[in-house]
């Protein structure tokens, strides 16, 4: 119940949640993300400049290959976040998950920077892999940074001042 996990000290969801906690989790929540979706948007404006610009990729086919791409991301990210919570319910933690992801997207990273072919259907067989590795590393890294936030009784020890904190942690 509710009152059973706040009694623990830990957060619990909806009603049982006090407006404080919501508020503190949701700004920090929403700072990272809108962190990361600056940085999202300005890579791929930038992507998209250097098909245009540097590659001479008609501007038509850059809309087409991210318009297709885009609708690739909505259909992908509901799909990577089911995949994500049932590694988790059978063990696999988030960080396994990101050292397992990480090599795969840095060489897909490369491959959508420096392309071997400027035509439509390379670039594209680029961009669909990147969007399912970065929808990957986008709710795992959400899920790690979370986890930097710890809630209850380790939130606690980790608020205490330095002499108190030894209290806590060698009496419990």
């Amino acid at each position: 119940s509710p009152a059973a996990r706040r009694a623990e000290g830990g957060v619990s969801r909806g009603a049982g949640a006090s407006p404080a906690t919501l508020a503190v989790a949701g700004w920090a929540y929403g700072v990272a993300f809108a962190g990361v979706t600056a940085a999202r948007i300005s890579h791929e404006t930038h992507l998209q400049s250097l098909y245009r610009d540097g590659l001479r990729v008609p501007a038509q086919d850059v809309g087409t290959l991210w318009s297709i791409y885009y609708f690739w991301c909505a259909l992908c990210d509901p799909l990577v976040g089911i995949g994500i919570d049932f590694l988790k319910a059978r063990g696999v933690e988030h960080t396994t998950v990101l050292l397992g992801v990480t090599p795969l997207w840095a060489y897909v990273m490369r491959s959508i920077w420096a392309p071997s072919s400027t035509d439509s259907t390379s670039l594209l067989s680029a961009l669909l892999p990147y969007g399912v590795l970065q929808s990957v590393m986008i709710m795992v890294l959400s899920a790690v940074l979370g986890a930097l936030f710890p809630a209850g009784p380790a939130r606690q020890v980790y608020a205490a001042p330095a002499r108190t904190r030894h209290a806590l942690t060698t009496c419990a």
